[in-house]
């Protein structure tokens, strides 16, 4: 479910989610170093990574007319009953509910290569896994599932998890955040200097980053429009500070650490804080307490 609040400059903001890549986390030296890891392998190995009904198979549909192996499928249906999801949210009568041939254009902002697909309703994403990701929710589904059912949390809904038999690849399907704009902007914080801004005015800011192979891009004299945009957002992302309502902020605060707490303790790096920022006409600001 969205967390929605409005802040005290009359801006929407929607969508405070913390969006796991859902990749293993390297253990750092310390712990290496008082046997942590050996225990966490061990751990690890007790863990069923596949737990799909009393025979251990994954069972089979089709989603988008492809034939797919629906996996852990026990634990997200109870997430799908509870946000009322239809169990047929992929597919839809005659009309093609996804397209997995045809990504979004958001699948060029990151930089991981991972595809995304829009629902046709627009509601859900379904996004590409690599085969480390794939293992790594097959062993926390049951575990971020009840944590979804049972605690406050800002963690993106994942409705789905999946395989695609003709190809192999790997899928998951999620809520979008960010279905209903137009954003004043969209943030995607990391706490580091990945920071950035992936859209500002209803417009996408396409990434153009400095590589090794790109020396011009190490002298700013030589950067086009659209280096410093992206330059200027991710300057931005850096700086940003949001004008809510002590309570609200206490809120937000206890909820990221208590999910960041939640995705240490299953060793998982690599996420996300999305913010999307709406602006709000001055009645319906005030109605909300901004």
């Amino acid at each position: 479910m969205l967390a929605v609040m409005a802040t005290t400059a009359c801006y929407d903001v929607c969508a405070w989610r913390l969006l796991p890549r859902v990749r293993l986390a390297v253990q750092d030296a310390n712990r290496v170093a008082t046997g942590s890891m050996m225990c966490n392998c061990l751990e690890r190995a007790r863990t069923p990574l596949l737990q799909e009904g009393s025979n251990g198979k994954a069972s089979r549909r089709k989603i988008a007319g492809r034939l797919v192996e629906v996996l852990n499928d026990h634990y997200f249906k109870e997430l799908r009953e509870k946000h009322k999801v239809p169990e047929d949210f992929l597919e839809s009568g005659e009309t093609e509910a996804l397209n997995l041939e045809l990504p979004r254009m958001e699948s060029t902002l990151g930089k991981g290569g991972s595809e995304q697909f829009n629902s046709s309703c627009r509601r859900y994403v379904v996004k590409t896994l690599s085969k480390d990701d794939h293992k790594a929710l097959l062993r926390l589904a049951g575990p971020l599932v009840e944590r979804m059912l049972h605690n406050r949390t800002l963690m993106c809904p994942i409705y789905l998890h999946f395989k695609d038999v003709a190809t192999g690849r790997f899928f998951m399907a999620m809520r979008n955040l960010t279905e209903v704009g137009p954003w004043a902007v969209k943030y995607d914080l990391k706490g580091c200097d990945d920071d950035k801004t992936i859209e500002l005015n209803g417009k996408p800011i396409n990434p153009v980053r400095k590589r090794f192979y790109r020396p011009h891009m190490w002298c700013q004299c030589m950067w086009s429009p659209e280096r410093w945009l992206y330059y200027q957002g991710k300057v931005q992302a850096r700086s940003l500070r949001l004008g809510v309502a002590d309570s609200h902020r206490e809120e937000v605060v206890q909820l990221i650490k208590s999910d960041a707490d939640w995705l240490i303790s299953h060793n998982i790096m690599d996420y996300s804080l999305l913010v999307a920022v709406r602006r709000l006409p001055p009645e319906v600001a005030k109605n909300c307490g901004a």
